[in-house]
């Protein structure tokens, strides 16, 4: 009989799919969690004591659970959670502990994978729907009538928990600036995207890298920001209407749209236009003002001289992060 306080080894399969022999590249502490990451996919350990936390069950086995189909070999895992819980260590961190700040950037990436998890929802769907769509046109388009094409499931959805976890993931990302550089920061003015670009215009200057990087970026921050408004709360002026896959002109069929009219606040109106390139254009501007605003913050609070953060000049296929700290050639250099 096992027991449940000897040591354990986990072998990670992937329960969807468990023909796949994907390699385990890293694993995590994230606060009371033990985060285990493979190329292809994200699994949380669960010991015995935390499914039977009272030792009511002396049998209870140690498991895990997959929480994410995506892995290391997205950047949007590799440079975010696994690139930063090496490059942390490193910096200085004002009222927070080291591994504090890691759970808040793992919150921040999970919000961004849940994006990411429900524009790809709409990319697989769209790229097996489209051969369909062609073969049903085909078949048909020497009748009179054509019968409605398949959709995309779920596709309004899929869109508006884009959008929440879009907005939550932009709250996440300036609460660096608060914990970096106090930008003032609570529950009723955390998602003020344009009065915290004020603050750091006034109080960081025009000038640092910071402020430049939140002024380019601010159409397209507000744009998420007020998306999100108008599904949850449309009105005059504040409204997103979505288009899923349907017959155009001529036989042809249109992939999934949106449009929007954002004049009340943003005074910003788009008329139909491609959701899928959008949504990827969106997710990769939030990638990389996360990692940014990190590289940035960090540079400037490394706890010693004697590091810096470096560039790789080679990456990963399996995780390809792009920076990490060395000794600062410098400083020795100096030193010797």
């Amino acid at each position: 009989m096992h027991n449940r306080d000897d040591a354990f080894s986990l072998q990670i399969v992937d329960p969807d799919f468990p023909e796949n022999n994907t390699p385990l590249v890293t694993s995590l502490n994230i606060g009371d969690d033990l985060i285990l990451f493979k190329t292809d996919g994200i699994y949380r350990s669960l010991i015995a004591d935390t499914i039977d936390p009272e030792s009511n069950y002396p049998k209870t086995s140690h498991t895990y659970e997959k929480i994410y189909s995506i892995g290391t070999e997205s950047e949007y895992v590799s440079r975010v959670i696994v690139q930063f819980e090496k490059i942390i260590k490193f910096v200085k961190i004002k009222d927070q502990t080291t591994s504090d700040f890691i759970q808040i950037i793992w919150e921040a990436n999970k919000l961004l994978l849940n994006s990411l998890n429900s524009f790809l929802k709409v990319y697989f769907s769209v790229k097996e729907l489209m051969p369909k769509c062609d073969e049903f046109i085909e078949k048909f388009k020497i009748k009179s009538t054509i019968p409605a094409l398949p959709k995309v499931p779920g596709l309004d959805e899929h869109v508006r928990f884009f959008f929440n976890n879009a907005k939550l993931f932009l709250i996440e990302t300036f609460k660096i600036l608060h914990i970096f550089y106090d930008l003032p920061f609570n529950d009723r003015n955390a998602a003020h995207f344009t009065s915290h670009l004020t603050w750091l215009e006034k109080n960081l200057n025009s000038d640092h890298q910071i402020t430049k990087l939140i002024q380019q970026d601010m159409s397209w921050i507000r744009l998420i920001s007020e998306s999100r408004n108008a599904l949850e709360h449309p009105e005059e002026g504040q409204k997103i209407q979505i288009f899923n896959m349907r017959i155009m002109p001529d036989n042809k069929f249109s992939l999934p749209a949106w449009s929007y009219n954002l004049s009340k606040k943003l005074q910003k109106t788009q008329g139909q236009t491609d959701l899928i390139n959008d949504f990827e254009v969106l997710l990769h501007n939030m990638l990389h003002l996360y990692e940014d605003l990190l590289l940035i913050s960090s540079s400037e609070n490394l706890n010693s001289k004697i590091v810096k953060l470096y560039k790789l000049p080679d990456i990963s296929k399996k995780c390809p992060i792009h920076y990490k700290v060395t000794l600062n050639p410098e400083i020795l250099d100096n030193k010797s």
